[in-house]
This record gives structure tokens, C-alpha cells and sequence, in this order.
């Protein structure tokens, strides 16, 4: 929790701590953070004409755009 209330965040934490992060360990400030372990999910898309993957979350009020490589992954300059 230190960890994520600090801010810190990549596709690594982001897998420690949707597994370690229990509901009744949220308060209203790790609420407001838990939604960008989104943002560091892996992703893919299987039609070749898309070219963004734009992530829309109400609780972060903005979205973010995340460019696919060839073959629908998200690329790895994205985190």
C-alpha cells in the first residue's frame, strides 16, 4: 500500500498489487489510485485497423492513449 500511495507504478507492481490489494485495505486515497493498474495491463487487439487503444476511466477523470505495434500489442515504450 505505501507503494501505491506513493505513486509508484509499472507493469510489474501492477500485477502485485491487483493480487495483494483487498477491498477492505481501500480507502477513499487508494481509490482515486487503484484505477491507472489499468493502464498496465496487457492489452492486445486483433483487428489490424486499429492503431490506439484509448483507456477512459471516471474515477481518474481522463483517459490516455496507448499506441499498438504490429500485431495489436500494446508497444513497450507505452510504460
Amino acid at each position: 500500500m505505501e507503494q501505491l500511495l506513493a505513486g509508484r507504478m509499472n507493469s510489474c507492481l501492477a500485477v502485485i498489487y491487483e493480487h495483494m490489494i483487498y477491498t477492505d485495505m481501500i480507502d477513499p486515497r487508494a481509490a482515486g489510485i487503484l484505477p491507472k493498474i489499468t493502464l498496465f495491463q496487457p492489452r492486445k487487439c486483433d483487428d489490424p485497423r486499429m492503431k490506439y487503444v484509448i483507456v477512459r476511466c471516471e474515477e481518474l477523470k481522463e483517459e490516455e492513449a496507448f499506441l499498438l505495434e504490429h500485431g495489436g500489442s500494446l508497444c513497450s515504450g507505452c510504460f
